[in-house]
């Protein structure tokens, strides 16, 4: 039966990880240690409140704040003595959203780093972007997504819900998975979009590819034609490039279709 831990420790333990300095963490909790580098941002910060402090079973949930300033902090303990894990999060400013809506969408062959450059878009921008790995959401039963010609209404239907999403005023980031460009075009009339199109060195693509477990084998050179059809703002060889400097490019892309002047239509004078 689990151990019931006076709320106060909860709250001792949080304010010993926050005011611990790294000079002073002791070296044989190494692993505590490491997680406390993440408190940095609440450090020395003499107005630092909790305001409010919830546990369920080991995880504890602290909501501290230092005036306009707010964090949540999220940490295991097995006894109130222990942090097993931690994560920080503060609360981000107000996104009023884009109008019209902004996307990009990658394709390329599979492990070319379509992923990872939607995640490090994702992570790079202040702005909030929605980003799907496979142009698909929800829950559906795999054979549906497997033999994507036996349920093209559903596919067209994921589009059209990203589409929207964007539409309606966020920044969305979405892999091509295999769809044609007519596809993208016909769902996100109206939308700014960016395309970009990853290459990869052949022999790079298969070492990738025998790291994963998450895709079948030879996927990667399954689909030489994968580009066939497609026109972009951004190509880009990942054989030796930086997700992160490959997604700053891309933001600052994002940033210039976002802000140009738009043109009005001309009045009707008919």
């Amino acid at each position: 039966m689990p151990r019931v831990v006076e709320r106060s420790r909860y709250a001792t333990l949080f304010q010993r990880l926050v005011d611990t300095s790294s000079a002073d963490r002791p070296a044989s909790n190494t692993a505590t240690s490491a997680l406390a580098e993440r408190l940095e941002p609440l450090r020395n910060r003499p107005n630092l409140q909790v305001v409010s402090l919830a546990v369920n079973g080991e995880r504890v949930d602290v909501v501290a704040r230092d005036g306009d300033e707010e964090w949540r902090v999220v940490f295991g303990t097995p006894d109130g003595q222990r942090v097993e894990w931690l994560d920080v999060y503060q609360r981000p400013h107000h996104f009023a959203g884009v109008a019209g809506g902004a996307a990009v969408v990658v394709n390329g062959p599979s492990s070319a780093g379509k992923s990872s450059l939607l995640q490090a878009i994702r992570l790079r921008s202040a702005a909030p972007w929605v980003v799907f790995d496979e142009p698909f959401f929800g829950a559906v039963n795999p054979e549906w997504l497997i033999w994507r010609e036996r349920a093209e209404v559903v596919h067209r239907g994921f589009l059209d819900g990203i589409a929207a999403l964007a539409r309606a005023g966020n920044f969305v980031g979405v892999a091509a998975g295999g769809h044609p460009p007519e596809w993208f075009d016909r769902a996100f009339t109206g939308v700014r979009v960016v395309r970009i199109g990853l290459e990869c060195d052949p022999d790079e693509l298969a070492r990738r590819e025998r790291g994963r477990n998450d895709v079948a084998g030879g996927l990667a050179t399954s689909s030489p034609e994968i580009h066939a059809g497609w026109q972009y703002d951004l190509r880009c060889d990942t054989t030796a490039c930086d997700s992160s400097e490959l997604a700053d490019s891309v933001l600052e892309i994002v940033d210039r279709l976002v802000n140009e002047p738009q043109v009005a239509d001309a009045p009707d004078t008919g």
